[in-house]
């Protein structure tokens, strides 16, 4: 019963809830998700030349945070094919969240990896017995680079679109397209470090700042989000960790040896 006294709540400060229908509710983990997980997870640890024995011989900082980075590309490189499945079926579950699309982005960036590195052998192998001194292997390299990022940000372009109806999130979408653009065409183009330093950082920046932003104001309304767009945001967490657990051991070696000298 509605009380004729109690004021309307503005539409536009309305949440929708993922109760409400089957496509409000989203993507959940379900059970296609969590296969694909353990088969991306069997062929990142292979890949990677991880075991996870290596953490019961000898739990190292170095291990734990190649495991964290480990289970963040697992998450990832399963989200792929759950996407292609989503679009196969017409589903608008999957991707539509900016979560999603970290999870997409995240298994993007695993495989683009796995071809530079190919693709590098190959090259490094090629100058060794054809171009040896001829100082095209960098070069050649460099454009590898670039041509990967350039594939793997279409990705974000893509989810321009789907996240039309979200300002934050379509800001943070195009400043990690310019940092990823800065990255791969900066040595193509013979820019200077100082010079892609002076657009990279701000980009950085804006991304990191834009994530916070969108990440306090996804946990102030988190029925709004659903579950796989969580598990888009928990890769972020997973690197940032595993980059401050090696920033940690770093520092920590650069003073031991310090201490050590002196």
């Amino acid at each position: 019963m509605t009380n004729p006294y109690e004021s309307p709540v503005p539409e536009d400060e309305i949440q929708p809830s993922l109760d409400a229908d089957p496509i409000a509710r989203g993507e959940q983990i379900g059970p296609e998700y969590r296969v694909l997980f353990f088969v991306a997870l069997a062929i990142v640890i292979y890949n990677d030349g991880f075991f996870i024995g290596a953490l019961y011989q000898m739990l190292t900082p170095t291990n734990a945070a190649q495991l964290l980075m480990v289970i963040a590309s697992a998450a990832g490189l399963a989200a792929l094919p759950l996407a292609v499945w989503r679009k196969w079926q017409r589903s608008a579950t999957f991707p539509v969240q900016l979560g999603h699309w970290i999870l997409l982005m995240a298994g993007a960036a695993w495989l683009g990896l796995k071809v530079s590195e190919a693709w590098y052998v190959q090259l490094g192998s090629n100058s060794l017995t054809e171009e040896l001194g001829s100082g095209n292997t960098l070069r050649q390299m460099n454009v590898v680079r670039a041509v990967v990022l350039l594939v793997i940000s279409s990705i974000y372009w893509l989810a321009l679109n789907s996240l039309r109806g979200d300002r934050l999130s379509q800001a943070y979408v195009l400043a990690a397209i310019a940092g990823l653009y800065v990255v791969g065409l900066t040595p193509l183009l013979g820019i200077s470090r100082i010079m892609a330093g002076l657009v990279a950082i701000p980009a950085a920046l804006a991304v990191m700042i834009l994530f916070g932003t969108i990440l306090v104001r996804d946990l102030l309304h988190p029925k709004t989000k659903d579950p796989m767009h969580w598990v888009g945001f928990s890769t972020i967490a997973l690197n940032a960790a595993a980059a401050l657990i090696n920033a940690a051991q770093s520092f920590w070696i650069l003073y031991s040896d310090r201490r050590f000298d002196g």
